[in-house]
């Protein structure tokens, strides 16, 4: 099981890095917001991914479906789907993160008993809520399965316990029909975000972003607007502003350099925005910073 590696490694919308060994794809990180890390940007990977929220109160999004969640509380992220997790107002809040791929739990001589019971609660399938709070049903059975990941350092454990987990979500929650139209806008949303991410060095116009997705511009403005809840210029800005952070925190690099590695022509433009986002000048954020957070 994977014991740590970089808290930015998050911040990539399709995240390249693998969760856990190969041969047992699994890891449980515990992480906290604000102390640790101000957000994790939104992104998605191949893996399930169920968020614990111990304690405190935070912002969770998935599939852009956002939700003020308190501890305790849960929520599932499907292989595929976009997630992000954020500060709620002054609030902090401790998480735990389970992260793994469903080959770990896929038999290699029953294929047919892979479709009838495993493969539905990975595919959307089985409607599997996105949010559980305390006295949602199911609650307390799920959370102890998961629990249980934690108290033991044994993979086979670690296995039955994600059975376990499998088995009172497949005794929960019904089947769903498909939405088409919503998962044609998820994947439109996809490839703008990894053009965001491969191209924000650069002096990407709402025209470039609006040829991604064979928009006109008019009718990309409006879409992102009411796909993602601001306009395309303000999210290139914040994932700008995210990336500069993420090199103060990782980099010795100068002011200067990290505006312009960022995507900021302007240095004074760039230490005033960050400012708005973060509170501090980019220097004093530097000096402030607190130390990564530590992941099991």
């Amino acid at each position: 099981m994977q014991k740590n590696r970089p808290i930015h490694d998050y911040e990539e919308y399709k995240e390249k890095k693998s969760h856990g060994e190969r041969n047992f794809p699994f890891s449980i990180y515990t992480c906290s917001i604000p102390r640790d890390f101000p957000e994790v940007l939104m992104h998605w990977h191949e893996e399930t991914e169920i968020i614990f929220i111990k304690e405190g109160k935070g912002i969770v999004s998935v599939d852009l479906e956002m939700r003020v969640l308190s501890a305790p509380a849960l929520a599932f992220v499907l292989p595929g789907q976009l997630h992000s997790i954020g500060q709620y107002e002054g609030e902090s809040m401790e998480y735990v993160n389970y992260i793994f791929h469903p080959r770990l739990l896929q038999s290699h001589n029953d294929a047919v008993f892979d479709q009838q019971y495993l493969t539905p609660l990975f595919d959307g399938t089985i409607e599997i809520p996105v949010f559980l709070q305390e006295h949602s049903p199911g609650f307390s059975s799920l959370s102890d399965s998961l629990l249980g990941c934690e108290e033991t350092d044994s993979p086979l454990m670690v296995k039955s316990c994600l059975f376990q987990l499998c088995s009172r979500m497949r005794e929960l929650f019904p089947e769903r029909t498909g939405n088409t139209v919503r998962r044609e806008s998820m994947e439109r949303i996809k490839t703008l975000l990894l053009y965001i991410q491969d191209h924000y060095k650069e002096n990407i116009t709402v025209t470039d972003a609006a040829a991604q997705i064979d928009l006109s511009e008019n009718h990309f403005m409006r879409f992102f607007k009411q796909t993602l809840g601001v306009s395309f210029v303000t999210y290139l800005r914040n994932y700008r502003l995210t990336k500069a952070e993420e090199m103060l925190y990782s980099t010795d690099a100068s002011i200067l350099d990290i505006a312009q590695d960022s995507g900021f022509q302007n240095v004074s433009y760039f230490i005033r925005e960050f400012r708005n986002k973060y509170g501090e000048t980019p220097l004093k954020y530097r000096r402030q910073k607190s130390a990564p957070c530590t992941f099991r």
